[in-house]
């Protein structure tokens, strides 16, 4: 068994080579340009063009960087790293989010993005091996969901890393130091991933929680240390954002959608709460309706943060007829049906699809805490 995983780890690592030196064949390159895949070629040959992962790791940069602040417009600090600007507004993410990317932050753009994208679409894959999906059914679905244009995008965010955080953090939460970290990066990259935190109280888990909350606080402190005002630039310039972000006509987050059509967004706070009651009477795994509840309450979501719900579908997937009939429906009507006319769209199809599988299905335990490595 042991075996077995080293030798996938190599063949991902292989990946990281080979797929860039693919995507810069000339002759291949025009044939997938032709078929809709530029941006994934762009991405796989270090072009300037810029993306969600680029924006997080500028943001980073400004953070160290005198004369510039993560909250700053992308046009401004863009350059910081070498990638194309472009309108995108400033950051709604918290201090905390830009921490990890410290790590790519004087590197340029384009000696990076490709291995990125390749270790993202490992992620996708990796994340439903997390949860014991074999091998020649979890690549082969991380490379289709790659090639579509809003999965192409979503492998330069940093959506497939949290996901697959999300996974670890079920099939090792009797881990402290597995799960405990992963608890805090999910929080770090988006606040409201902090009601994960809920799962190891209700579970008692103090030891997960300590490793959790010191994890985030290192977090925070870094990024304080590196900016003393970056907290109030956040709740500035950041809060600011979310409120211009959700006036936006692409932005199909329930509360948004309600509100731009004069409906009271509180109709989907009740919506929320209808699934909660229902999940908690049928005594629903609190795992995943937390995980749920921390993707319907965001004020921001778009097409690529559909793929946050991954492991969700997975488990769905694997309770029965009804969640497998759910989930497929939910991928074919996003990917094949609403993505090509609206990608954002998506979002609610996805909320509400996991939402019906959360209230009609039984997640329960797929594997033990701590389980085997599928295999």
């Amino acid at each position: 068994m042991r075996r077995a995983v080293v030798i996938e780890v190599l063949a991902n690592l292989a990946a990281v080579v080979l797929l860039p030196l693919v995507a810069s064949i000339g002759r291949l390159q025009g044939t997938a340009r032709s078929f809709g895949m530029g941006q994934l070629v762009d991405q796989l040959t270090g072009a300037p063009t810029a993306t969600d992962i680029g924006w997080e790791v500028a943001g980073a940069r400004a953070l160290v960087d005198p004369g510039f602040s993560p909250y700053d417009e992308l046009t401004k600090i863009a350059h910081l790293i070498s990638m194309t600007p472009y309108d995108a507004g400033v950051h709604t993410h918290p201090p905390t989010s830009f921490v990890p990317w410290l790590v790519l932050a004087f590197f340029p753009y384009g000696t990076w993005i490709a291995a990125f994208t390749v270790l993202s679409i490992s992620a996708t894959a990796v994340t439903m091996r997390v949860l014991d999906v074999p091998a020649w059914v979890a690549y082969p679905v991380a490379i289709l969901l790659a090639i579509t244009p809003v999965g192409a995008f979503a492998m330069a965010t940093t959506y497939p890393a949290m996901a697959l955080l999300l996974a670890l953090a079920w099939r090792f939460r009797d881990r402290p130091f597995i799960a405990g970290p992963a608890y805090a990066l999910l929080a770090s990259g988006r606040g409201v991933a902090g009601l994960m935190l809920v799962y190891p109280l209700l579970r008692r888990q103090w030891r997960v929680l300590v490793v959790a909350v010191s994890v985030l606080a290192g977090l925070l402190l870094v990024a304080v240390i590196a900016q003393p005002d970056v907290i109030s630039d956040f709740l500035t310039r950041g809060q600011a954002a979310i409120a211009f972000h959700s006036a936006r006509g692409d932005l199909f987050a329930p509360q948004a959608m309600l509100a731009r059509h004069g409906l009271p967004s509180a109709l989907a706070w009740v919506a929320i709460a209808a699934v909660a009651v229902v999940a908690l009477i049928r005594k629903q795994e609190p795992f995943w309706l937390l995980a749920w509840l921390s993707l319907a309450v965001s004020p921001i979501a778009w097409g690529q943060t559909a793929l946050l719900a991954l492991p969700l579908l997975v488990v769905m997937w694997r309770s029965g007829r009804l969640g497998a009939a759910l989930t497929f429906v939910g991928a074919f009507a996003s990917l094949v049906v609403v993505a090509p006319a609206q990608p954002n769209a998506m979002w609610p199809l996805i909320l509400a699809i996991t939402g019906i599988g959360l209230m009609a299905c039984r997640l329960s335990p797929a594997v033990p805490a701590e389980g085997r490595v599928p295999s």
